[in-house]
């Protein structure tokens, strides 16, 4: 979202997203633009794949990224119907009912390696 549509103007709105499975996980970027600007956004999406596999985050990314993914917890179990579905997903996960508070465990525990 930064680079693409805050320093770029590329996008009307961009985000990006990991999907994380047992065998396969995905990530993709999600953006709205004008098609002139598409070969403009794929360029840069790869060029910040490429930095993000060749350089290992800074301190604040870091920082940013752990604080993002503990505040977001509340909100994926929000509401009656998002715990029902959390606690259905995680079951038939075999992950714990707990797992939001595992996670955030983890997410303190990550370093930048």
């Amino acid at each position: 979202m930064t680079d693409i549509r805050v320093h770029h103007g590329y996008a009307y709105g961009a985000q990006s997203q990991v999907l994380f499975g047992r065998s396969r996980s995905t990530f993709f970027v999600d953006y709205g633009s004008d098609t002139d600007k598409t070969a403009a956004v794929e360029r840069l999406v790869k060029k910040n794949l490429v930095a993000m596999r060749d350089s290992p985050l800074t301190s604040l990314e870091l920082t940013n990224a752990r604080q993002y993914e503990i505040r977001s917890i509340p909100v994926r179990v929000s509401s009656v119907r998002r715990i029902a579905q959390s606690l259905l997903r995680w079951g038939y996960q075999g992950e714990p009912l707990n797992q939001p508070m595992v996670a955030a465990g983890h997410f303190l525990g990550l370093s930048a390696a």
